[in-house]
C-alpha cells in the first residue's frame, strides 16, 4: 500500500475498517426483518406481549416509529394504493425493494431510506389485518346503533366489540378501540381494503381504477418472497377466510353498495387534518343477486361447520362451568367441615378454661377455710381460760388435718 507523503499511514486502514463495517451494516439490514427501524413498535424482534399500549398508544396508532406523523403516512399509503396509483402498486408487488426506493427518493427526498419504508409498511399492514379480523367478527354482531358522529360512542362500542372478539378467540392482536377508529377516520383502513379487496389473505390485488398498463395480477418476485409467505400464511380464526370466498361480499360490506355493521367514513381527501370528523357512510340495502346451487352448497357447508364448531364450543363451556362448579361446591364443603372442627376446638378450649378457673376458685375457697380453722384451733390450745374439753377438739383437728396433709 502506498502512503502519501505527510499523509496517515493508518488511514487507508480506517477507511477499509469502517467500509467493512458499512457493509455487514447494510448486509444485515438487507438479510433480515431486523432492516426494519429497532425502535418500532412493529419490529419482528419485538413479541407482542412487549407493546405498552397505554404509553404509546399513538405509536401504535401510527403503525410506525415516533418519527412518522399522520400525513407522513398518509401520503405513504396514498402514493402506494391511492386511486390512480396502480404503477405504484404493481411495481410494489413485483419488486418490493425498487418500489420503496422510487418512493423513498421521490416522495420523501431521499430523507427517509428504503428499509424504513419496508418496514412502515408492513407494519400497517399487519395492523391492517388485525382490523380486517375485528370487522368480519363485529359483522356478527349486528349493526352500531349508536351514534357514530360521536366519538365517545364509538370508542365504547368499539372497545365492547374487541373485549367480545377477544374472547371468541379472533386474531384482533393488541390493537385497541383508538387504533380501529383513527384508521377508520384518516382513510387508512379504506386504502389497505380498496386495493386488498377487503381480504388479507388474497394475494391478488385489484386495481382500484381501469388504467392502461400492466395487469394488478403480476407474478411475486424473489424480493417480495417473504410478504407474499406472510400473507400466504396467515389465518384468521374463526374461519373469517372462508366466510367471504368471493370478494363481492366484502366489497359490499365496506363500500356504499351494501349493508354494513361497521360504518366506514367516506374517502377523504389525504391533506394535513388536525381534527379529522368521522363521517357515516350512506347506507342502502344490499342488492339480491342471484346464488347458484354450488354457491348455496358451499354456504351451507360453511354454516354447517360454523354451527358445529359454536356447539363444540358451547358444549366445552358447558363441561367447564360444570367443573368449576363442582370445584367450588368441594371447596365450600371442605372449608364448613374445616370452621365446624375449629369451633368445636374453641368450644372444648373454653370448657376446659372455665373449669380450670372453677377448681382454682374452689382450691383457694378451701384452701382459707382451712387456715382460718388452724388459727383458730391453735388460739384455743393457747388460751388458758378454754375449757379442757374444747381444747382436747382442737387438738384432735389439727392432729387429723396434719395426717391429711401427709
Amino acid at each position: 500500500m502506498q502512503v502519501s507523503p505527510g499523509g496517515d499511514p493508518h488511514a487507508g486502514l480506517k477507511r477499509k475498517e469502517m467500509d467493512g463495517m458499512n457493509s455487514s451494516q447494510g448486509k444485515r439490514r438487507r438479510d433480515g426483518d431486523g432492516g426494519m427501524e429497532d425502535n418500532s413498535m412493529f419490529g419482528d424482534g419485538q413479541e407482542d406481549g412487549d407493546l405498552d399500549m397505554q404509553n404509546n398508544e399513538m405509536d401504535y396508532v401510527m403503525g410506525a416509529p415516533k418519527h412518522w406523523t399522520d400525513d407522513e403516512k398518509t401520503k405513504f399509503f396514498a402514493w402506494l394504493m391511492g386511486p390512480g396509483q396502480d404503477d405504484h402498486w404493481n411495481s410494489l408487488r413485483a419488486s418490493k425493494n425498487a418500489c420503496f426506493r422510487e418512493c423513498a427518493e421521490q416522495l420523501f427526498g431521499g430523507k427517509k431510506t428504503m428499509q424504513a419504508l419496508k418496514g412502515a409498511y408492513e407494519r400497517g399492514f399487519n395492523v391492517f389485518k388485525q382490523i380486517y379480523a375485528f370487522e368480519m367478527f363485529s359483522r356478527r354482531m349486528g349493526p352500531m346503533t349508536i351514534n357514530m358522529n360521536s366519538q365517545a360512542d364509538r370508542l365504547k362500542e368499539y372497545e365492547k366489540r374487541l373485549s367480545a372478539a377477544r374472547k371468541s378467540g379472533t386474531e384482533v392482536g393488541n390493537i385497541n378501540a383508538r387504533i380501529v377508529d383513527h384508521w377508520h377516520t384518516i382513510g387508512w383502513y379504506s386504502l389497505f381494503h380498496g386495493r386488498w379487496h377487503g381480504d388479507p389473505i388474497s394475494t391478488r390485488p385489484t386495481n382500484r381504477q381501469n388504467t392502461t398498463g400492466p395487469s394488478s395480477a403480476v407474478t411475486m418476485g424473489d424480493d417480495d418472497a417473504d410478504v407474499e409467505e406472510q400473507l400466504n400464511g396467515h389465518e384468521f380464526s374463526n374461519g373469517m377466510a372462508q366466510q367471504n370466498p368471493d370478494p363481492s361480499p366484502m366489497d359490499r360490506t365496506f363500500s356504499s353498495d351494501g349493508a354494513s355493521s361497521i360504518p366506514v367514513p367516506h374517502p377523504m381527501s389525504f391533506a394535513s387534518n388536525p381534527n379529522p370528523q368521522y363521517l357515516v357512510p350512506q347506507m342502502v340495502p344490499p342488492t339480491n343477486a342471484p346464488v347458484s346451487n354450488r354457491s348455496s352448497t358451499s354456504e351451507l357447508v360453511q354454516l354447517t361447520a360454523l354451527t358445529q364448531h359454536i356447539m363444540t364450543t358451547y358444549v366445552h363451556l358447558l363441561q367447564t362451568q360444570a367443573e368449576d362448579a363442582k370445584l367450588k361446591l368441594e371447596y365450600l364443603k371442605r372449608k364448613e367441615a374445616r370452621d365446624e372442627e375449629e369451633s368445636r376446638q374453641r368450644r372444648e378450649t373454653e370448657q376446659r378454661k372455665q373449669e380450670r378457673e372453677a377448681a382454682e376458685w374452689e382450691h383457694s375457697r378451701h384452701a382459707e377455710k382451712v387456715k382460718q380453722r388452724t388459727a383458730l384451733a391453735t388460739d384455743l390450745l393457747s388460751n388458758p381460760t378454754v375449757d379442757a374439753s374444747v381444747k382436747q377438739a382442737a387438738a384432735d383437728y389439727l392432729k387429723r388435718l396434719f395426717m391429711t396433709d401427709q
